[in-house]
C-alpha cells in the first residue's frame, strides 16, 4: 500500500496554499488506469463546492410549542373511538365461468381479480355488441329476402295474364300470319313488320319459359313440404301404435285397411294416390264418410266394454217357465261383449252396438 497526495492546482495563485488531501489507500493489484481514474474521481469530489446548509425554521413562541406538545383534551363524557377503514366488497367472478374457475379466481390477489374482471366486462360488452349487430343484420336480410320472395311470387302469378295479353295482341296485329309460308312472305316483302313479329314471338317464348320454370319450382317445393309432413305424421302414428313398427304387421294392416276401404265403396288407386300426396280425397266421398262412421261405432263399442252397465239379477222362475225376451237380449249382449274383448273385431263391435240399440228399443 502507498500514500498518495495530489499536487496543488497549477492554475491557482503562487501564494495560495496547496490543498492537502488525506491519504488514499490503493490496492496493490490496481492497474495504472484504474488507479488514475480513482484519483481523478476523488479529486473531483474535493473540488466540488459544499451544498448550502438549509436555514433553520424560525423558533415558535413558547405558547405555540406548548400547544403542539400538549395532547388533545377530550370533552367530559365523550369517548373517542378509532375509525376503522370500510371493508372493500369482494369482486364477483365472471358469471359464465365454471365452478372450478370461480374458485381459482377467489384465490387470486385483488389487483389481479380487478384486472381480469375488467377484461371480462370488456369482452362481454364486445360480444353483446357483435351479437346485436348480427341480429340486426339477420333481421334486415330476412326482410329483404321476404320482400324479394313476395315480388317473385307476384310476378309468377301474373305470368299467365301477361302471356294471354301478348297472345291477344298477336291475334290482332298478326292475325293473317298463320303458317310458315306467311312468315316467309312477310320476311321477304315487309321487313319492319317481320322484325316486330319476331320480337313479339321472342317475348312470348321468354314468358312461357319463365312460367314453366315457376311451375317446376312450385312442384319441387310441394314435394319437399309433403315429404316433411308425411314423415312427421308417420312418426306420430308409430308413437301411438308402436306395434306397427314391425314391417310385417304394418303391411298386413295396410292391406286390411284397403279391403275395408273397398268394402265401403272406395277405389284402391284413389286411396294410394291420396296416401302418397298425388291427389286429395273429398270428405264428401261416400267411402270417406263410411270409414269414420265405422270408427265411431267401434269407439262407442269399446267405451261400452270398458264400463259395462250393471246387469240386473233375473227373478227366480219355476221350472218349465219360458225366459222373458229381455233376458235373451242380455245374454246376446254378454256373449258379444266377451267376443269383442277376445277378438277386437270391428264386425263384432258393430253387432254389439246394434244389440244394445235393439234392447233399448224393446224396453
Amino acid at each position: 500500500m502507498s500514500d498518495v497526495a495530489h499536487a496543488p492546482d497549477a492554475g491557482a495563485g503562487a501564494n495560495a496554499p496547496a490543498p492537502v488531501t488525506p491519504a488514499v489507500e490503493l490496492a496493490d493489484d490496481m492497474s495504472n488506469s484504474e488507479m488514475e481514474a480513482h484519483l481523478v474521481e476523488k479529486w473531483r469530489k474535493q473540488r466540488e463546492p459544499a451544498a448550502p446548509t438549509p436555514a433553520a425554521p424560525p423558533a415558535k413562541p413558547i405558547q405555540a410549542q406548548e400547544a403542539d406538545a400538549a395532547p388533545p383534551q377530550e370533552a367530559p363524557g365523550e369517548k373517542t373511538e378509532a375509525v376503522e377503514p370500510a371493508e372493500t366488497p369482494p369482486i364477483d367472478p365472471p358469471r359464465s365461468w365454471t365452478a372450478g374457475e370461480k374458485e381459482r379466481f377467489a384465490s387470486l390477489p385483488r389487483e389481479t381479480q380487478e384486472y381480469i374482471a375488467e377484461r371480462e366486462r370488456d369482452r362481454e360488452r364486445e360480444l353483446r355488441r357483435s351479437q346485436n349487430e348480427a341480429a340486426e343484420q339477420r333481421k334486415s336480410l330476412e326482410e329483404k329476402i321476404a320482400q324479394a320472395e313476395k315480388a317473385r311470387q307476384d310476378y309468377e302469378t301474373s305470368l299467365p295474364q301477361l302471356i294471354q295479353t301478348l297472345r291477344t295482341a298477336q291475334a290482332g296485329e298478326f292475325a293473317d300470319i298463320k303458317t310458315q309460308d306467311d312468315v316467309n312472305k312477310m320476311a321477304a316483302e315487309d321487313w319492319p313488320r317481320f322484325a316486330r313479329w319476331q320480337a313479339h314471338m321472342m317475348q312470348v317464348g321468354t314468358l312461357e319459359q319463365e312460367a314453366k320454370a315457376a311451375q317446376e319450382r312450385r312442384t319441387q317445393q310441394q314435394k319437399a313440404e309433403w315429404k316433411e309432413f308425411s314423415e312427421k305424421e308417420d312418426r306420430k302414428f308409430t308413437e301411438s301404435h308402436p306395434e306397427f313398427s314391425d314391417a310385417t304387421k304394418s303391411a298386413k294392416m295396410a292391406e286390411d285397411v284397403i279391403k275395408t276401404w273397398e268394402a265401403a265403396g272406395g277405389n284402391r288407386e284413389d286411396l294410394m294416390k291420396s296416401y302418397h300426396g298425388e291427389t286429395a280425397l273429398s270428405a264428401r266421398s261416400s267411402a270417406l264418410q263410411e270409414i269414420p262412421l265405422k270408427a265411431a261405432l267401434y269407439d262407442q263399442a269399446k267405451a261400452g266394454i270398458s264400463k259395462p252397465p250393471a246387469k240386473p239379477i233375473p227373478p227366480v222362475q219355476k221350472p218349465g217357465t219360458a225366459k222373458p225376451a229381455s233376458n235373451e237380449a242380455d245374454d246376446e249382449i254378454a256373449t258379444l261383449t266377451r267376443r269383442v274383448a277376445q277378438t277386437g273385431s270391428l264386425k263384432d263391435a258393430t253387432a254389439l252396438r246394434l244389440a244394445k240399440m235393439r234392447r233399448a228399443a224393446n224396453q
